[in-house]
């Protein structure tokens, strides 16, 4: 069935009204209310972000420098962060080096000026986790991750990775 809304305000969780299926929802929502981060973890989190597509020469390799020059163009025209890694950047197809390499080119390109987020879900969560150590070591500032899509489709296993990748970073 159909998820219920969820939203976070003032570090409170709160379903909307309109997406209440039963009081089962309300009591789990009550019971398990999860820590909200608030403060620098948001800080710079504003604008427009690009979900950036992840550039590739003839041969098949991850063009870097084209990588580059489309961060470039990006924050020149008033683009505040990006989204790497994730759909539009084919994520899923990169190998892990090649994720890695992606993330670290925009670290370098990107120099500060705005803010990253690499999606770094896989089919194995032990394989999101080491991007995720990855990501944090090379200076991304948040990262993403799809649920587990093919295997585990269950909310303990879902909760898992989740949980395991951010006990990573």
């Amino acid at each position: 069935g159909r998820q219920p809304e969820i939203r976070h305000a003032g570090g409170k969780i709160e379903k909307l009204e309109s997406d209440i299926v039963n009081n089962e929802d309300i009591s789990f929502i009550r019971e398990n209310r999860l820590p909200v981060p608030v403060g620098r973890e948001f800080v710079g989190m504003s604008g427009a972000f690009a979900a950036l597509w992840t550039p590739f020469r003839k041969d098949g390799s991850v063009n870097e420098d084209a990588l580059e020059k489309e961060i470039e163009w990006c924050l020149g025209n008033g683009i505040s962060g990006f989204y790497l890694t994730g759909g539009t950047g084919e994520g899923l197809e990169l190998s892990e080096k090649e994720g890695k390499l992606v993330m670290a080119r925009a670290v370098k390109a990107n120099g500060g000026r705005g803010k990253l987020i690499a999606q770094v879900g896989c089919l194995a969560t032990r394989d999101a986790v080491v991007l995720a150590k990855y990501a944090e070591k090379v200076g991304i500032d948040w990262v993403s991750s799809t649920a587990p899509v093919y295997f585990g489709q269950n909310f303990d296993a879902t909760y898992d990775h989740y949980r395991r990748i951010a006990g990573a970073t």
